[in-house]
């Protein structure tokens, strides 16, 4: 049995609208479900390895995390307004579904750059940080910046290290900054905090110390990078790859299905040729229904009320009297 041209077209019709429903959904679930993932991550990259310490190395490092918020915050709100694209066209929804689609196009966009920032982090991290950094723009930023020195601070504590590079001997990098001319180190570089503590503590010629961090920070940092968050880059690129094939999967899609004019089929040659066989007959019956008529009117008036040729019919009245008489 052949099925209708009309009807094939009707079923790749309905087939086609449940694909793009179906990637339509997947985008949304995808959206809506790593903006938490961004936002743990950036959280982990801000207050755990401190990205925004390593600036000198890199900027990429500190605009890592802000990055990853911007597009937690997108990938939330393109998830969640993405059920308008199943709404009916109406003037309102048309402009916020192309406010939407421009979205779409943003977070596209920032999650290729993402992508191509966390494979860039990685492969500095693998390269070795320690061959990228400089020991001096270290120590001057100490001095000079506040805020950086406070961050610094932070890292040396929590990484139980004090200096730039190198084990054990990582605090004498100091002795090349402002607190070397006074033998000291900082105060987040002892192994107990306290005002005043890193006092003095250069002018011993022992490379142990005891009372004071010793390793450098980037070394002790480089190990943690290394086995930790090059993992981290490798999850976030994935999932950054699979967000992006599917928001533009939605794009392509959401502009297709919003053409107005919706493509008809052309008329097959079956239907042509029954639609011109309806037309000749209806004729037919057009001029049967006209000769009878005229037939059945003989000796009326008639007066035509249509140009195709149809008449109303009326008695003659000097031909209906003549008739009664005879």
């Amino acid at each position: 049995m052949k099925i209708d041209k009309t009807v094939r077209f009707m079923i790749f019709l309905e087939f086609e609208m449940f694909v793009k429903g179906l990637i339509l959904l997947l985008n949304c679930l995808l959206l809506v479900l790593t903006s938490p993932v961004y936002f743990c991550l950036s959280i982990v990259f801000i207050f755990f390895y401190h990205f925004n310490t390593f600036g000198f190395v890199s900027p990429l490092f500190p605009w890592a995390p802000t990055l990853l918020i911007a597009a937690g915050i997108s990938n939330f709100v393109g998830g969640i307004t993405t059920p308008l694209f199943f709404l009916e066209d109406t003037s309102g929804i048309r402009y916020c579904k192309w406010g939407l689609r421009i979205m779409f196009l943003f977070i596209s966009m920032l999650q290729g750059y993402c992508g191509w920032m966390s494979n860039e982090l990685r492969t500095i991290i693998l390269q070795d940080i320690n061959a990228s950094s400089q020991t001096r723009q270290v120590l001057n930023s100490y001095s000079t910046d506040p805020e950086f020195q406070e961050k610094w601070d932070s890292l040396q504590q929590e990484y139980f290290c004090c200096g730039v590079l190198n084990f054990h001997t990582g605090f004498q990098d100091w002795k090349n900054s402002e607190y070397g001319y006074q033998n000291s180190v900082p105060d987040s570089c002892c192994t107990d905090v306290s005002t005043g503590c890193g006092a003095g503590m250069l002018k011993e010629t022992w490379t142990y110390k005891p009372s004071i961090f010793t390793h450098g920070c980037l070394t002790i940092v480089q190990i943690r990078l290394l086995n930790e968050v090059s993992n981290l880059l490798v999850i976030l690129t994935v999932l950054l790859v699979i967000s992006l094939l599917t928001t533009i999967a939605a794009l392509l899609v959401s502009c297709y299905s919003s053409k107005e004019k919706v493509s008809v089929p052309k008329k097959s040659k079956v239907l042509t040729e029954t639609t011109q066989n309806d037309e000749r007959k209806l004729n037919q019956l057009k001029i049967e229904s006209d000769n009878d008529i005229d037939r059945c009117c003989h000796g009326t008036l008639r007066f035509p009320i249509q140009p195709s040729g149809s008449y109303l019919a009326f008695p003659d009245p000097f031909t209906t009297k003549l008739s009664s008489t005879v």
